[in-house]
């Protein structure tokens, strides 16, 4: 109980110190890092099989119970995320459906591809003063 374990982007010499720095200053232990590649800039894009085989090595070895807490929920989140349902690791996140719908400035502004539609904040009250913007 109480262990947290962390997914970082690797081949990164500022996120290695990064982690090093909270490993020292929370009491962490090195076993609770896990980093990708480092191939690609985008975390989720890095997560191979290796990692996914890693993370499920992890889960299945516990008793305790796993949730992901991705920065966003995402189609290459979901990608290796969705592995995890069948071992009963919740994600703590919006659905990817509601956040295609509403995860983005379309919200607040109009969208520069179709400037005639109104944003989500104009269709629910047009009064509402809303910076512009796109």
């Amino acid at each position: 109980p109480g262990k947290d374990y962390i997914i970082l982007p690797g081949g990164h010499e500022g996120t290695a110190e990064y982690w090093r720095f909270c490993r020292d200053t929370l009491g962490l232990n090195d076993d609770q890092v896990l980093f990708t590649s480092g191939s690609c800039f985008n975390l989720d894009d890095d997560v191979d099989d290796e990692l996914v085989s890693k993370m499920k090595a992890l889960v299945a070895s516990s008793s305790e119970k796993f949730a992901l807490f991705p920065y966003g929920v995402t189609s290459n989140f979901l990608r290796w995320a969705n592995q995890f349902r069948e071992l009963g690791v919740s994600v703590f996140g919006e659905e990817f459906e509601w956040v295609q719908e509403y995860g983005h400035k379309g919200i607040l502004h109009r969208h520069m591809s179709c400037l005639d539609k109104p944003s989500l904040m104009e269709e629910i009250d047009p009064k509402i003063t809303v910076a512009l913007g796109y």
